[in-house]
């Protein structure tokens, strides 16, 4: 009996144990409003103030050929990040593009139903001799209802 009471009792300290570490490292969503700018980082969810339905997650960096800091280039590159728009659950992917757009399909805006989305930056910027690691990136977007 004292054997069973002590597993019982070491059980329910690792469960609140466990509860507590796994609440710790959940993503937290932010909050955006329309026509002003917000800023998600790798693997981020933001929601609208007036509507929790509207969702932007910020997914991945597609390609950052981005001239470094440091280098001189002939071509100012690109970067280009991934991202999945949610409305009323329903999610729609895309991709926006930063700098040059030559020989891609993609824009620094993308149109998800009555909602333009605008790339304006990503984040950190590539120095010479240093990777960047995906955890390490941001964007800055902006989201306008169309008219």
């Amino acid at each position: 009996m004292k054997n069973f009471s002590l597993f019982w009792l070491i059980a329910g300290l690792f469960s609140i144990v466990s509860a507590g570490t796994t609440s710790c490292n959940a993503p937290q969503n932010q909050a955006f409003e329309m026509d002003k700018a917000f800023t998600l980082h790798y693997g981020e969810t933001a929601q609208w103030t007036a509507d929790e339905t509207i969702q932007i997650r910020f997914d991945s960096i597609l390609d950052d050929s981005r001239c470094p800091k440091g280098v001189q280039c002939v071509w100012a590159g690109r970067a280009v990040a991934g991202i999945t728009f949610s409305q009323n659950g329903e999610m729609q992917n895309g991709a926006l593009v930063l700098g040059d757009p030559a020989g891609t399909n993609y824009s620094n805006t993308a149109t998800f139903g009555d909602f333009t989305v605008t790339l304006n930056q990503v984040n950190p910027h590539p120095v010479a001799e240093q990777k960047i690691q995906p955890n390490d990136y941001s964007v800055e977007l902006e989201i306008k209802k169309t008219e």
